[in-house]
């Protein structure tokens, strides 16, 4: 009896783990992100600027982003058709391959110490050269978040030579848009 005991204790423990490792949360970032967030072990560009959130378990902020895009179908549809929208949470201790930067089994948070994470969720734009078009720190709310998207698909960013141009081109985008409501 008590090795039947064991032995199932052991059956049960296998195939917990094996569920443990199919986890969806773990590829894409956050189980409710599937259909929209592209898996994140391969973080290529496929000829749209990417969309990159990094965030983490337990952030009020993430948590309101993801709600917001799962609400949206605008949203979501506007970033699967313009984007290549990764999320990335840095508590998961995963690897990454990330083409644009040449960069094979990078952990999440090496991933993002690369662009400066000073908190979550932070957004990164990047072009389809792979260059950052600019950062986010924080959740900038539902109708600053379209306003951003609208502003990168415009390419009005690439006549700035910086990232503090294409955030002024990027205010100047936002006024313009106000005024015509």
């Amino acid at each position: 009896m008590l090795m039947f005991k064991r032995l199932t204790f052991l059956l049960l423990l296998c195939c917990g783990l094996a569920l443990a490792n199919t986890d969806d949360g773990y590829t894409y970032g956050e189980p409710d992100l599937k259909g929209i967030f592209n898996p994140n072990a391969d973080i290529k560009i496929d000829n749209k600027p990417i969309f990159l959130v990094f965030g983490q378990t337990g952030c009020y902020y993430c948590a309101m982003l993801r709600s917001d895009i799962n609400k949206d179908d605008f949203l979501k549809n506007y970033l699967k058709a313009n984007f290549s929208p990764y999320y990335i949470n840095i508590r998961h201790d995963k690897k990454h391959n990330v083409s644009y930067l040449k960069l094979n089994n990078i952990s999440s948070r090496d991933y993002a110490r690369l662009y400066n994470l000073t908190g979550t969720p932070m957004i990164v734009f990047v072009s389809e050269e792979g260059k950052t078009i600019f950062r986010v720190s924080g959740y900038p709310g539902h109708d600053r978040l379209v306003t951003m998207l609208k502003f990168i698909k415009s390419n009005k960013w690439k006549s700035a030579s910086s990232e503090q141009e294409r955030i002024v081109l990027y205010q100047s985008f936002e006024k313009s848009l106000k005024e015509k409501k």
